[in-house]
C-alpha cells in the first residue's frame, strides 16, 4: 500500500472480508447492526476506528511524496527525480507518455499532500503571494483575491516584508 495506488476492486474485497468477519456469524446473510461508515468513525466519535483503506492508501503515498520533498539527497529521491521530473519538481511533474505505476501513484498523492502542506517562508524571495500555500491557520493556505493585473503590486512575500522590523 505505501508504494502503489491499490485497485478499488481489491480494496473493496478487503473491506468486504473485514465486514464479513466482524458482522457475520455463520450461515446465511449476516445482519448488520450498525453501518460500515459508523464503524469506520474514530473511537472519539462513537465508532470502532476501522480504517478507510482508500484514504489510508493515499495517505501512505503522500508520505512517500513528502519524503521525496524533504529528503532530496536520498538515493530513492534522486532516482525518482531523474526519471520522472528531471527538469522540475514533484509539483510541476506531468505523467508524460505511458507513465509507470510508481509515477502515477506519486502524482495521485500530490493533491493529498498539497491540501495540508505550508511553505516555510525563510527570506520569502521564492514564495509567491498568490500561488503558494504560505498562510498559517485553520483556513485555506492561499490568497483567493485575484492579483491586480495592471498594477505594480509585489509578487513575492519578500517584497512585502519590512526588513527593519
Amino acid at each position: 500500500m505505501p508504494c502503489f495506488v491499490q485497485p478499488h476492486g481489491l480494496i473493496n474485497d478487503i473491506e468486504a472480508a473485514i465486514r464479513r468477519f466482524w458482522l457475520g456469524s455463520g450461515d446465511g446473510k449476516p445482519l448488520a447492526w450498525i453501518s460500515w461508515t459508523k464503524l469506520c468513525r474514530p473511537k472519539e466519535v462513537e465508532g470502532i476506528g476501522f480504517r478507510d483503506l482508500k484514504a489510508f492508501n493515499l495517505v501512505l503515498l503522500a508520505k512517500q511524496a513528502w519524503r521525496i520533498l524533504t529528503y532530496p539527497d536520498l538515493l530513492l529521491s534522486q532516482i525518482l527525480k531523474a526519471r520522472y521530473f528531471p527538469s522540475g519538481d514533484i509539483w510541476t511533474a506531468t505523467p508524460g507518455y505511458r507513465p509507470s505505476a510508481t509515477c502515477r501513484s506519486i502524482l495521485a498523492a500530490r493533491s493529498q499532500l498539497r491540501a495540508c502542506i505550508r511553505i516555510h517562508i525563510g527570506n520569502g524571495s521564492s514564495t509567491a503571494i498568490w500561488g503558494d500555500p504560505w498562510l498559517l491557520g485553520e483556513g485555506k493556505p492561499v490568497i483567493f483575491t485575484p492579483r491586480p493585473v495592471y498594477s505594480s503590486f509585489p509578487n513575492s512575500v519578500s517584497d512585502i516584508v519590512d526588513r527593519n522590523t
